[in-house]
């Protein structure tokens, strides 16, 4: 028999399965996403992360034989998670590292409320905590509060989404809400906060012997467990991993060397006295409390110290750190780099970090040597603020690899030190707290001494502590010194850095693909439905596909909904026929741009699908471009088109929904699909969200925008940012597709974002040009890019990175019309050879231009006289390319980075001529990749579930092809045409000429 132990952590959530001596069977884990809608804020999307759970359950469940009778779990702590009486979330979570709040609490410290708080229970409030959250979602957001019946945390909506009992254990509640004498919440407290309206939304607290339930029906089924197995919430993740290092007698502490260096001591009685900081948390019942203090600096600063020094990472920085000499020749570093400041053991939002006598005569390791002391010193700091007498130290988390930084520690704080044999000590913690609240241990002094292990110990030096001991009041001198001069005084070197929880596990686990993994990508076109498996080095093991039909009528273009499930279900299952199934991980989709359909409550569709192209809806998109024009102008595409989702959902509404009855859902063409997958609704991605409004700046509905349009509540879907797990593929779906069940559904993007991961644009100022029937361009920004003019719009990439892109009218098309049943293969050649320097304007269609300038009454044109077809047709080849440079001269007065490695990707690529002719006219290198297309970006967006970045994922899968350099020579021929080229464009009145003078002076460095 085994426990399942579950970790819900910030950016990792693992599941654990340990068996009955203690020992880990199997672990799962996958990366999850904190979004930043704007800065200083941190929120997740809760259905994400159960359906993260449970991914990672299902994943570790598949690797044990032995039948689990126990689960047990902890979560990362404070924060947020409202939900509505139904137990549905109201928005987002607002996690514990969000500092929306600031204000707040500054002015909260001004004027004593803090101090006043934390003498009552010992802890102080930071920005993250639900107090400061409430104060500020009152003032900016009033309805949220309103429609919201519940706060819970991270840990609260876990033990409701399992056994649907609505609670919050004793350590969650401990900050800062709670009577550590009643075990409830202290109203007094509650309304020093001013916030006595909002104590309905404080679940019940659970004491120590509380917190056990059973799981569900539903959530079993869902986790693939028995139904009525015992659930228990453990402490939060920082309580519990003191627990799973066995820290459980007073005087006992531990210290998690993560992403941020949390010191905890266990002591008899809460403390209220000194300098407010760090908080009391709820241990065992009224027992015991547990004194912690959770800094805002740690694995952080060793990234940004590595890369300071030009280092690979931290465990080089702590090989260099540790050649050099004990005090690193007398510099001193402060290590207080967040840009929040400092929380603990003492609060200053303006804290920032410094080195002290910094010299010529130091050299690189002692840098490296002053940060690892720095945050040695601050590790004692912790310490002395518990006034506690403590005994032993205990170390976990990454940096506790590392023994000369262990033996270090020993020294500076002068406390025996151990490490744990353990590696998921949050979920060791867990399962101790199972054991004993299931009634299989009698205590948890009897657990920890069964079950954990201490592998290695270091004593402190005499010589050493003493050493240290000097240098820890140097560096309360240097502090004092520097706050006094608030920070930033000329005496200082400030270091302020922002650096993401993602690259701090370097530090601890580093996720990587697994070699046999097999992930998939299935794509949805217009003409077929695609499913390739790809391994994990971008090998395909297996494609197919299925057609597609559509019905055109004018501006009319639909298909029928149910051929794109079963085309897929019937690609997928031959693609997969020969795979093993328990090597296929997690899948994504793909689908055309603004394709949409209206549903019911069960997901079967009411209406066709309104196809990527439809122009009927031009009238509603008058009045989605009168209601929405501010959103719009933010969101930097200026206006809808027809073709966009959002007006051909007011068609919808105007003309099918009285059919339709209540209950309707728009679903995008893919959210279909995953519905299908998952047995349920599952959450849309941005990418196919935005030509239905979203915004993805803030990451919601524009409601206002909605309510005025008299788009009905309840009818769009919720959403996600693509990356996200979704779902997981659900044991009819299996059958249908060949898919195994539990298999992770990732939240996908549209074809042409799909196309670019594929061709592994993902580097800020990287592009994909995709020369199909038209020229599409995807790239990559660190900032949103905005349009004036509109032609160009962002999708919202994976991670903190927008794609900016616009999609011509122009392209290959053209030759396709022009020269109808003509050899190409011989026109090619015969256009290589020639001199002429005709150029045609390549339009496809007759509906004008729309990237990179929007002309509607567009048509094409010749310049020059061919001498005969061969020559003709080398005129369409060039107009492409300067088309193609106008693009890049268009994006590049934007402010868009254009400058990083280009891709060429779609049918016009497949021409050797087209692509040189192409690099000597842009005058850089293009890219050929190997095998680029939208299901292959799938496979490799999928890969990001096993908690890879799609940047890692990328550089794995994605297989390089032929590089293709210009030719100087005939880069300076084709420029002079392609400025008259220009010319012809501004003189036609389509092109402003402000963009063709961009050009030229581009032209001219």
């Amino acid at each position: 028999m085994s426990v399942l132990a579950i970790d819900v952590g910030t950016t990792m959530i693992k599941s654990v399965v340990f068996d009955d001596n203690g020992t880990e069977l199997a672990v799962s884990r996958i990366g999850t996403e904190v979004l930043r809608r704007h800065p200083g804020w941190a929120e997740q999307d809760m259905d994400t992360v159960w359906n993260a759970v449970v991914y990672t359950v299902r994943n570790v469940l598949s690797d044990i034989d032995d039948p689990v009778w126990l689960v047990t779990f902890t979560a990362q702590g404070d924060d947020a998670w409202l939900v509505d009486r139904h137990g549905k979330p109201t928005g987002p979570a607002i996690l514990w590292s969000d500092g929306r709040a600031g204000e707040i609490l500054t002015r909260w410290e001004k004027e004593g409320v803090l101090e006043d708080a934390y003498r009552r229970n010992g802890s102080l409030t930071c920005s993250g905590m639900p107090n400061a959250i409430f104060s500020w979602l009152g003032s900016h957001d009033p309805q949220r509060l309103a429609r919201s019946a519940s706060s819970l945390t991270a840990a609260g909506w876990l033990f409701y989404n399992l056994t649907g009992v609505m609670a919050m254990d004793e350590s969650d509640a401990s900050a800062p809400f709670l009577n550590h004498d009643t075990g409830d919440y202290d109203d007094e407290i509650i309304d020093l906060f001013g916030l006595s309206a909002y104590r309905r939304l404080l679940p019940k607290v659970l004491g120590e012997e509380e917190r056990i339930a059973e799981i569900t029906r539903e959530a079993a089924g869902q986790l693939g467990l028995p139904e009525g197995l015992p659930v228990v919430m453990a402490p939060y993740d920082i309580a519990s991993t003191a627990r799973g290092v066995g820290v459980v007698n007073p005087g006992q502490a531990c210290s998690i060397l993560g992403t941020t260096l949390c010191t905890e001591i266990v002591r008899h009685e809460v403390d209220t006295s000194g300098e407010p900081s760090g908080i009391n948390i709820a241990y065992r019942g009224r027992e015991r409390v547990l004194r912690a203090f959770p800094t805002l600096n740690g694995a952080e600063v060793l990234v940004w110290a590595s890369k300071l020094l030009d280092l690979d990472g931290p465990p080089k920085l702590g090989r260099l750190a540790f050649k050099a000499e004990p005090g690193a020749k007398g510099l001193s570093f402060m290590p207080y780099l967040s840009p929040a400041g400092e929380r603990a053991p003492f609060l200053d939002p303006t804290a920032r970090g410094a080195f002290w006598g910094l010299s010529l005569e130091h050299s690189r390791a002692d840098v490296a040597r002053s940060v690892f002391e720095g945050l040695s010193l601050v590790l004692r700091d912790s310490l002395v603020a518990s006034r506690t007498t403590v005994t032993e130290l205990r170390l976990c988390g990454g940096g506790a690899n590392n023994d000369d930084w262990c033996q270090l520690i020993a020294d500076a704080t002068g406390v025996p030190t151990a490490r744990s044999g353990d590696t998921e000590l949050g979920a060791k913690g867990a399962f101790l707290t199972g054991l004993v609240l299931s009634g299989a241990e009698s205590s948890m002094h009897s657990a920890a001494a069964k079950y954990v292990r201490m592998t290695s110990t270091w004593e402190p030096s005499p010589k050493w502590s003493q050493f240290y001991s000097a240098r820890y009041e140097d560096f309360l001198n240097w502090r004092n010194l520097a706050r006094e001069a608030g920070w930033s005084s000329g005496r200082t070197l400030p270091v302020p850095v922002r650096v993401t929880a993602r690259v701090s596990k370097e530090l601890s686990v580093q996720p990587e693909l697994a070699p046999d993994a097999v992930w998939l990508g299935l794509d949805l076109g217009t003409q077929s439905a695609r499913c390739v498996a790809v391994d994990s080095t971008g090998r395909v093991l297996a494609a197919a596909s299925r057609p597609l039909t559509s019905r055109r009528d004018g501006k009319r273009h639909e298909q029928d909904p149910e051929q794109w499930w079963s085309a897929l279900a019937e690609a997928s299952r031959e693609a997969l026929a020969e795979i093993e199934p328990a090597r296929i991980k997690g899948l994504a989709i793909d689908g055309t741009s603004g394709t949409i359909l209206l549903a019911d409550a069960d997901g079967t569709p009411l209406t066709q699908g309104l196809m990527y192209d439809d122009g009927r809806a031009a009238d509603q998109a008058g009045r989605a471009n009168q209601a929405g024009e501010s959103v719009w102008q933010e969101l930097g595409y200026r206006s809808m088109q027809p073709s966009w989702a959002l007006p051909k959902l007011l068609w919808l509404l105007d003309h099918k929904v009285a059919a339709a009855g209540t209950g309707v859902r728009l679903l995008h063409q893919t959210d279909l699909v995953t519905w299908r997958l998952a047995g349920r609704q599952v959450a849309s991605d941005a990418s196919h969200a935005l030509k239905t409004g979203y915004h993805l700046i803030e990451e919601r509905w524009p409601q206002e925008v909605m309510a005025e349009l008299h788009v009905p509540e309840g009818l769009l879907p919720e959403v996600v940012r693509p990356g996200a797990v979704i779902g997981t593929v659900c044991a009819e779906a299996a059958e249908a597709t060949g898919i195994p069940a539990g298999t992770a559904i990732v939240a996908g993007m549209t074809d042409g974002c799909a196309a670019q991961i594929g061709a592994g644009a993902l580097t800020p100022g990287a592009w994909n040009s995709v020369l199909g029937t038209t020229l599409v361009f995807k790239g990559m920004s660190p900032h949103l890019v905005r349009d004036p003019n509109g032609v160009v719009y962002c999708h919202r990439g994976p991670g903190e990175s927008w794609l900016p892109g616009g999609a011509s009218s122009s392209g290959a098309g053209v030759i396709s019309r022009e020269f109808q049943g003509a050899d190409l293969d011989e026109l090619t050649v015969l256009a290589a050879e020639s001199d002429s320097d005709a150029v045609a304007y390549p339009l496809v269609s007759t509906g004008g231009e729309r990237f990179p300038f929007r002309a509607p009454r567009a048509e094409g044109f010749l310049l020059g006289e061919p001498a005969d077809e061969a020559e003709r047709f080398h005129a369409h080849l060039l107009g492409v390319a300067f088309i193609e440079r106008l693009c890049f001269d268009y994006l590049d007065q934007l402010g868009a980075p254009v400058d990083g490695p280009l891709t060429l990707t779609g049918g016009g690529a497949k021409n050797p001529y087209w692509n040189r002719l192409r690099a000597d006219v842009l005058g850089r290198p293009v890219l050929l990749p190997e095998q680029a297309e939208g299901a292959i970006g799938m496979a490799v967006l999928a890969a990001t579930s096993s908690g890879v970045s799609v940047q890692e994922a990328a550089a794995a899968m994605v297989r390089g092809g032929a590089e293709i350099k210009p030719d100087a020579v005939r880069h300076e021929r084709w420029t002079p045409r392609y400025l008259e080229f220009l010319d012809e464009l501004v003189r036609r009145g389509w092109l402003d000429e402000s963009v063709a003078t961009h050009a030229k002076e581009r032209a001219a460095r």
